[in-house]
């Protein structure tokens, strides 16, 4: 607007939002949703989901960035540069592409160097699995996890799967701020896990974690087959991707202190051990120090980093619960303060 008489007023244009993070941790809002009138439900040539987005990471204690696709497509900016990244499709679907092949491309090169992902769209699968070409249905299947079942959940609900990421979260989707018509539903491939499903059964998001492609480093991946933003309750929009960035960022918490400080690095066994779903790992620490936790198979090969970041003094909790990684034994290995400590770890399934 101006100061002329009558004012002149621009389009209202999408809205972005940043946040400082508490911790140091860098998340990348991405805004890929472009399509707007014609057969979408969107019809503006504005839309502010890439707020609702950072509103739902706010209210969870997370910070963020956000960018449009192209400056991802066309490498201002570069996906390696951030620990988590949320890329919202909305109804994006084959005539302006869920993912292009550069942001294909990108989006493989960032998952092979260990990136985290959660992507939601009710087309992804439509555009890449049952319109989309060879190279399309490859990505699709190798690094979205994901293979194309159908365009028509035929269901306005969702729910946690038990004993999965989001046991006990149940919410009504589809109605505001658009209607969503026609979401996803998928079959999981590639050693992903159903982690939510449609009222009616169906498999609306699943979880991987886990080496992609050539990379040698743990990726992992949240894939939504409807529009996160079209959530009815902001309460289920803030739980939802609370639950996924803390598995992106397994807490480490200081316990309530004993009096005085630990007395040395250590680093306790887990417990449970052996375990099915989750265990905890309890390191100390005397004094502030830079920490990494990672979790090795018996080949050397990491399958997980628990903490990569400065931690205060005092004793501290951290939880691992693996997706997709096998019946077997483990190694923890703690890096702090120049010392090296290492605990066996057990899964059963």
């Amino acid at each position: 607007a101006d100061s002329a008489r009558p004012p002149n007023l621009s389009l209202q244009s999408d809205v972005y939002g940043l946040a400082p993070d508490p911790d140091g941790r860098r998340i990348l809002i991405v805004d890929g949703f472009d399509r707007a009138s014609g057969s979408g439900s969107w019809q503006e040539p504005w839309h502010a989901f890439a707020a609702t987005h950072g509103q739902a990471l706010a209210a969870a204690g997370f910070g963020f960035d956000t960018v449009a696709n192209e400056a991802v497509e066309d490498g201002r900016v570069d996906l390696a540069a951030y620990d988590a990244v949320v890329w919202l499709l909305g109804d994006e679907s084959t005539g302006l592409e869920t993912f292009s092949a550069n942001e294909q491309a990108r989006v493989r090169a960032y998952l092979e160097g260990g990136g985290k992902l959660f992507v939601s769209g009710s087309e992804i699968a439509w555009d890449l699995g049952y319109r989309g070409s060879t190279a399309d249905r490859a990505f699709l299947e190798a690094y979205l996890k994901v293979r194309y079942a159908g365009d028509d959940a035929a269901s306005a609900t969702v729910r946690g799967v038990p004993g999965e990421r989001f046991e006990g979260v149940s919410f009504s989707y589809g109605t505001v701020p658009y209607v969503e018509d026609y979401p996803d539903y998928y079959t999981p491939v590639g050693g992903s896990r159903a982690v939510l499903t449609y009222g009616n059964g169906r498999v609306a998001a699943v979880e991987y974690a886990g080496r992609f492609g050539t990379g040698t480093l743990p990726g992992h991946v949240f894939v939504l087959g409807f529009p996160f933003e079209t959530i009815t309750s902001a309460d289920a929009r803030g739980e939802v991707l609370g639950r996924a960035m803390a598995a992106f960022f397994p807490a480490a918490t200081a316990a309530e202190a004993a009096p005085g400080l630990p007395a040395s690095v250590a680093l306790e066994a887990a417990y449970p051990n052996p375990f099915t779903a989750h265990t905890t790992l309890t390191l100390t620490l005397p004094e502030p120090a830079r920490v990494r936790l990672r979790v090795f198979d018996l080949l050397g090969r990491e399958v997980a980093l628990l903490v990569d970041r400065d931690l205060p003094a005092g004793t501290h909790r951290l939880r691992w619960a693996p997706a997709g990684t096998a019946s077997g034994t483990y190694l923890a290995r703690l890096e702090a303060a120049g010392q090296v400590h290492t605990t066996p770890l057990v899964r059963v399934r």
